[in-house]
């Protein structure tokens, strides 16, 4: 296993502990906080596959950012999200899925959104393995951060980059995505 997995996995696997002392359920989506017009739900892996699966939307083309408050090259990529998402959300859902802890979802993720302006659906992964969900989206993927896959309207993904996107590079595939 390497380091970047390793370490993911221990970060994942002290939340989960904090959620089970906390007596904290995972609901597939539960709202988890919520300020003003921003709400961040919970997402367990029956959600992140009902997500991934796109049940239940209108069948855009779909891009999933996984990130965290505490991962610098996350928060250097975010505002290119936002940006983007703003410019193709006519065509293209954008939602962020943060792996922060749940219990830092008041006080970290709900206000870097805020500051962000981001307006994409935000959810905050909840889960008992973290390796199922990483499994889940990508097999090759250590669950280094960033990471953002693009998921096409069958739930197939057609692109992913682990690690911080080419934000000229990203933004003209996803452009020619959407001809």
């Amino acid at each position: 296993m390497n380091h970047l997995r390793f370490f993911s996995l221990i970060f994942c696997l002290v939340a989960l502990a904090g959620l089970l002392l906390a007596g904290q359920s995972t609901p597939a989506k539960k709202p988890a906080a919520k300020s003003d017009n921003l709400i961040v739900e919970q997402l367990d892996l029956k959600g992140l596959k009902s997500l991934l699966n796109r049940e239940n939307s209108t069948k855009k083309l779909l891009v999933m950012n996984f990130w965290a408050t505490w991962c610098v090259p996350c928060r250097e990529e975010f505002p290119d999200f936002v940006k983007m998402d703003k410019e193709f959300r006519d065509n293209i859902q954008f939602v962020t899925i943060s792996l922060d802890m749940v219990s830092d979802i008041k006080t970290k993720v709900v206000p870097f959104l805020k500051q962000s302006g981001s307006e994409m659906p935000a959810y905050i992964l909840n889960v008992k393995d973290p390796d199922d969900a990483i499994n889940l989206i990508d097999t090759t993927w250590s669950g280094q951060l960033p990471a953002t896959f693009v998921v096409d309207k069958d739930g197939k993904i057609q692109f992913g980059q682990h690690g911080i996107i080419d934000p000229v590079k990203f933004r003209q595939l996803l452009s020619d995505s959407v001809k």
